[in-house]
């Protein structure tokens, strides 16, 4: 009785999907995520190095592949660590994917429906900032005018 419990958990666990993203996500430092219009023009950016937001998208990612839809993309992840990967998303109505590459490979998977909300309510934010150019403070510049 103990192997077949022991059986369908293992059978449970490895059924599970996980985004090719994962290990990535694991470990990356930082994330940046640029919103843009359907002309590519970038309309808000929001930057984070917070772990626990950043791996969050690890359960935003649901693994599971889905087409490459056509419709455009509603922005971009940037995550920053080892390397820098890009992660195109859209959160468009029957179009929600995320599209990107790992060792050469174009991916597309699906997002779940925490992840959309998160992007959507992240999206709905950076746009309540006035229009201002982008001025990125360096912790150097600050520590030099004392």
């Amino acid at each position: 009785m103990r192997i077949l419990i022991f059986a369908l958990l293992a059978f449970l666990v490895s059924s599970c999907s996980q985004s090719k993203l994962a290990d990535i996500i694991d470990h990356t430092s930082a994330m940046e995520i640029r919103f843009s219009d359907s002309t590519g023009y970038v309309t808000g950016i929001y930057k984070s190095n917070f772990s626990g937001e950043i791996n969050m998208l690890n359960k935003y990612f649901t693994g599971d592949d889905v087409p490459q839809f056509k419709c455009g993309y509603d922005g971009k992840i940037i995550l920053k660590g080892k390397d820098t990967t890009e992660v195109d998303f859209s959160v468009q109505n029957k179009c929600q994917h995320i599209s990107f590459m790992v060792d050469g490979s174009v991916y597309t998977e699906d997002i779940s429906l925490e992840g959309i909300g998160y992007l959507k309510k992240l999206r709905f934010k950076v746009s309540e900032i006035p229009s201002a150019p982008t001025q990125e403070i360096k912790t150097d510049t600050l520590n030099s005018a004392k």
